[in-house]
């Protein structure tokens, strides 16, 4: 009963995660280009108030540590949110990506790929105006 329960925690804790992560989308190949490396997501969690089960905090540990794309920082969040509060009945996670320049998110740079690409060569010139 009790391995059932942790099951299905850690089950919600990745279904949490990837429900957490950021509605913008980014260009993939656009944050390669100006950033010299992938995307990555970053995680903020608030109390998670299991210190005191170390096999439940341990595999969502390693959830946190073996999800895809994840930023560094979110160990440390992870971490910093572990406690044994008993009075917690939620755990609440804020997905971001790093800070990324501007022009990597992708609905700044469609529209503007769209209308560029609907002009004539010669009103290109004063696009930028």
């Amino acid at each position: 009963m009790l391995q059932e329960r942790h099951d299905l925690i850690v089950e919600r804790f990745r279904e949490t995660l990837n429900a957490a992560r950021p509605l913008i989308a980014v260009s993939e190949s656009a944050v390669v280009a100006v950033h010299g490396e992938g995307v990555a997501y970053r995680y903020k969690l608030s109390t998670v108030p299991f210190q005191s089960v170390p096999a439940l905090r341990d595999r969502l540990r390693e959830v946190v540590k073996s999800w895809p794309s994840i930023d560094q920082t979110t160990e440390a969040s992870f971490d910093g949110s572990m406690n044994d509060d008993d009075d917690v009945t939620q755990i609440d996670v804020f997905g971001s990506y790093k800070c990324y320049s501007p022009v990597v998110f992708s609905g700044l740079l469609e529209p503007v790929k769209e209308q560029w690409g609907a002009l004539a060569p010669y009103a290109r010139e004063t696009f930028w105006e």
